[in-house]
């Protein structure tokens, strides 16, 4: 009911929100930030932000950029698995572990801290260095216990 009543109002007044405003919000939720956490970084009411991702055109313009990232995924894949294992099926020696990394965030592998505190996940590897995670990507080996 509220959300029929917010859609009226829009098409009634309009959005009073400056376009340069409205082109933050989009692509601050294009490049993946939650409505909570741009209402926040834009100073200004979720329900603001609700409203401005919920203009017709811009969901249209969210939906067409995701089935672009969803067509290209496959590509991105095979890209990213050609970087990391040679055609013999080894992990390659020099491999990018920053990289690494990102995919295995990108899959939910490795969890966000907001996530995690708010679900209770715990983070297994949020103690080691750069140097454990780099060893560990090269070798498989996981660093020794350090005293606290």
């Amino acid at each position: 009911m509220l959300e029929m009543r917010q859609k009226e109002a829009i098409r009634k007044r309009g959005l009073y929100t400056s376009p340069a405003k409205q082109g933050r919000v989009i692509g601050a939720y294009l490049a993946g930030r939650s409505r909570l956490a741009i209402s926040r970084d834009e100073h200004m009411n979720r329900g603001t932000v609700y409203r401005i991702l919920s203009q017709a055109d811009v969901v249209d313009l969210i939906a067409e950029y995701r089935q672009q990232f969803l067509d290209l995924a496959p590509f991105c894949i095979s890209a990213l698995r050609d970087k990391l294992i040679t055609k013999g099926g080894k992990v390659r020696k020099n491999v990018d572990w920053r990289m690494a990394i990102a995919i295995l965030r990108g899959t939910g592998v490795f969890v966000c801290r907001e996530v995690r505190e708010q679900e209770g996940q715990v983070d297994r590897f949020a103690d080691w260095t750069d140097d454990d995670i780099e060893r560990f990507l090269a070798t498989g080996e996981r660093p020794a216990i350090r005293p606290n």
